[in-house]
This record gives structure tokens, sequence and C-alpha cells, in this order.
């Protein structure tokens, strides 16, 4: 491969995973390199080559370890910005908007994997409508979960995705004195849920069928 020789079109798009490539995606120009970096950057591993196999990108996980895109006039740290942006986005609306644990988090910044874990598992509490789904979305999280009762008198901590116990927090009022009841109970994994609303490491749900007692 002759160093500075002149790219040749059309250009080939491979995302990795396990070691293995996809089936290369033919890139006629550098507006299709650009909408295909924008969709592939935090792959596994992306790899752009043009037709003579002469490499023009290979990031792994979001981390640019070469890069020939000034060639075809692409500015990489613009489509860095873009990225970010896509994936944890100012401005949003209704169901979508933003949680304050991510405009905190957004304010120190984030690595591309955490940003994707994150938007990943947000995306999964808000279609959680069992218990199942919630041990699922913290699969490979640090996140903890609570679980609150509709009338919001009882809440469920300590959550045990493994072993599905809690401990229940209740007031209870009797005689004119309060007592504090703290109790473990396992919860049934087929318990229907509703995503609540998130803080920053702990996302909370109404459990709509309590464990038995």
């Amino acid at each position: 491969m002759r160093a500075g020789a002149a790219l040749k079109k059309p250009f080939l798009g491979f995302i990795y995973s396990c070691g293995k490539h996809s089936t290369p995606q033919i890139l006629a120009d550098a507006g299709e390199v650009t909408l295909f970096i924008k969709a592939n950057l935090y792959e596994e591993e992306l790899v752009i080559t043009d037709s003579s196999d002469r490499l023009i990108l290979r990031a792994v996980s979001g981390v640019d370890l070469y890069s020939d895109l000034r060639e075809l006039g692409i500015d990489l740290p613009k489509l860095y910005r873009e990225c970010r942006q896509g994936l944890m986005p100012n401005e949003t609306t209704g169901e979508d908007l933003r949680e304050d644990w991510e405009v905190y988090y957004d304010s120190i910044g984030l690595s591309p994997g955490e940003i994707r874990m994150r938007q990943r598992v947000k995306q999964a509490c808000k279609a959680a409508h069992t218990v199942a789904d919630v041990i699922e979305l913290l699969e490979g999280t640090y996140f903890d979960v609570r679980f609150i009762s509709e009338d919001h008198l009882k809440t469920w901590n300590n959550f045990d995705p493994e072993t599905c116990l809690v401990r229940e927090n209740e007031v209870i009022e009797k005689d004119g004195y309060s007592d504090q009841l703290n109790r473990a109970l396992t919860v049934d994994p087929d318990a229907r849920v509703k995503h609540h609303s998130s803080r920053e490491d702990v996302h909370i749900f109404f459990l709509l069928d309590p464990p038995a007692e």
C-alpha cells in the first residue's frame, strides 16, 4: 500500500464483533462514509477502507486508533461531538425528558461506553413491564433499584436481582404510635412494574403486584 496514494471509491465499511466482521457496506462517497461513522462509531470495532484496501479509519469502542479522513474532507472531532450530542441530546420533550442524573453526568463528562450503558438502561426502564425485565436491564450495570407502592406508602429497597429478595419498609400507625417495619420479602419475577423515575444510580419502579407477606 503506497503512502500518500489517492483514495479510491467506493469505500467499504466493516463492523467487527468478537473478532469477526459484518458483510462490508459499500459507501459511495464521503457523505455515505460520514453517515456510516455516525451510525457505528461506538461499536466494538469500526473499520473503513477504500476499494484498494487502504485503511481510512479504525476505531475501537469509540476510540479512533487510525484516521485518514482528512483526505475525504471529513472532520472527525466534529463527528465525535455530533455523535455525543446524539447519545445525550440537550433538547428533548415528552417521555424523552432528561433525568437529573443525565444533566449531572453530562456536566462532568462520560466515556462513550458509559453513555451507551446509561442510554440503554434509560430506554429499558421505560420498556420494563415485569420484575424480570428489571433484572435484565440491571445486568452489566452498577445501578440499584427501588420499588414503591402505587399509593406511595410502602417501599421495597435493597433489591437482589439474583434472589429477588427485597427489604420492605412501611410505617404502621397503631394506638397513637408509629412503628417502622423492615422485613425481608421475595418479589415474583412475573410481578408487574411501571417506571416511576430515575436518580443518579437508582431506578425507581411502581410495584403493581406487591409480594405476599
